[in-house]
């Protein structure tokens, strides 16, 4: 099996280095938020919407529409066969290779050894044959399962 190094390196290129807090750079989710806001629209919609909203989201790349992040994101959920599991396979190794050199500052950030690792289902609907949000076939779901473990026994100081 392919390691996480060997499914991502490709496409090293294609990732956005997340900007660091700070003016013109919105505190949630770290997008460029309107002039003379701290939040962007989107996070203070959401942020409204939700009874506890989370303030440490931790971005591991940025990305455009139609780039090839971008695809890659929109469809590992929403395709099937052999290329949807391929897309899954990439996600997986991103959060992997990712959890890999930075756990330890995260943990850092969240103030000890994560002992809970969650995904936010679509808020869609699933097509017929496609795993639901309650799932565990729910890409997500499996990205998360399959990332942890590899990803704790190899992480780095940043």
């Amino acid at each position: 099996m392919a390691t996480a190094a060997e499914y991502t390196d490709p496409y090293l290129q294609t990732y956005t280095q997340v900007p660091a807090a700070g003016p013109g750079v919105c505190g949630v989710c770290h997008s460029g938020p309107g002039s003379g806001f701290g939040i962007c629209f989107s996070c203070e919609r959401v942020m409204r919407q939700v009874a506890q909203p989370a303030r440490n989201v931790i971005p591991i790349s940025l990305y455009t529409l139609n780039s090839q992040l971008w695809h890659v994101m929109r469809y590992f959920k929403d395709g099937s066969g052999h290329s949807a599991e391929l897309l899954a396979m990439q996600v997986t190794a991103i959060i992997a290779r990712f959890a890999a050199r930075h756990l330890t500052c995260i943990e850092g950030v969240t103030g000890g050894r994560l002992t809970v690792v969650t995904t936010v289902p679509s808020t869609r609907s699933p097509a017929p044959g496609q795993a639901s949000a309650g799932d565990s076939r729910q890409p997500c779901r499996c990205i998360s399962r399959d990332a942890r473990a590899p990803a704790r026994a190899r992480a780095s100081a940043c």
